[in-house]
């Protein structure tokens, strides 16, 4: 963990805890890639199950951990899948910004 938003120790105990992975298409700028040639962005946090249309889904609920196909991490609150709250992003080149009253938005993976 970059920040102390909160502890992923206890996170990882929580019974709302998942891991969701998303594929992205191999970029130039990738510094991530798998060995089947796709790029990963991964969530770890909390989950909840949500209704829609095409069945159930998990969706980005609570506390979390994105670390995208590019590098970039953000750590911090979520709110139905989008970014919500306090949170951490550290972005490349070890630049970093702390955001205290994160207004929601949709989260780009």
């Amino acid at each position: 963990m970059e920040s102390e938003i909160f502890d992923f120790s206890i996170l990882k105990n929580s019974i709302n805890y998942g891991i969701k992975e998303y594929t992205h298409l191999p970029s130039a700028t990738s510094i991530h890639s798998s060995h089947s040639g796709m790029d990963f962005t991964v969530y770890r946090g909390e989950l909840k199950t949500k209704t829609t249309p095409n069945g159930q889904e998990s969706v980005r609920h609570g506390l979390g951990i994105m670390s995208y196909h590019n590098g970039c991490v953000y750590e911090g609150q979520w709110a139905n899948d989008m970014r919500n709250g306090k949170g951490y992003e550290k972005f490349l080149g070890n630049a970093n910004h702390e955001i205290n009253d994160h207004i929601s938005r949709k989260s780009v993976i």
